[in-house]
């Protein structure tokens, strides 16, 4: 559920890095988070919830305590509401494995992604980090890109009533007339 819009229904923006044939770095992302929030809620999430049903995950404890933990949450509106779509439509997630990482892999990924995001005078790109990962904050940050907003992703299903944080970053990259931003 979490790849298959970039794997099918946008996969020219998404960059791997290779080594010898393995995959150590990926970039995914989409140009537009209008469309593919409309695709998951109309096009892939039915489908993934009948598989679940029908395979019977969905009734699996780990996935009732996670329910049950969050939908108080979600139901106030403690989820998800994104950046402005405005300015910062495209969004991407970026990993690079371990023992990759400090060799400039994820800049040039993202990079590179930012680089199709101006080709196509997208204003600008977002991207959510989970408010723990300090590293991934400085690595967005180095990057240019800057801290829009906090917001509450889910409370941890172990009964803790812990919630989860992410920040959501981002970038302008063009003012829609053309003009690009560096």
């Amino acid at each position: 559920m979490l790849t298959n819009y970039y794997t099918e229904h946008e996969p020219q923006s998404t960059f791997v890095a290779d080594q010898g044939g393995d995959v150590v770095g990926y970039v995914t992302g989409c140009l537009d988070t209008k469309r593919f929030l409309s695709t998951m809620k109309w096009r892939i999430v039915p489908v993934v919830l009948v598989k679940a049903l029908l395979r019977g995950t969905l009734w699996h404890p780990q996935t009732v305590r996670l329910l049950r933990a969050n939908l108080g949450l979600w139901l106030k509106g403690g989820h998800r509401t994104g950046p402005a779509l405005d300015d910062y439509p495209a969004h991407l997630h970026v990993n690079v494995r371990q023992g990759f990482r400090g060799q400039r892999l994820g800049q040039r990924l993202v990079e590179a992604f930012c680089k199709r995001v101006r080709a196509a005078d997208v204003r600008g790109v977002h991207a959510g980090v989970s408010a723990e990962n300090t590293p991934a904050h400085h690595f967005f940050e180095q990057l240019g890109f800057a801290e829009l907003q906090r917001e509450a992703r889910f409370r941890k299903p172990d009964g803790s009533d812990d919630i989860l944080y992410t920040i959501i970053y981002g970038k302008r990259l063009a003012d829609g007339s053309g003009e690009h931003f560096t």
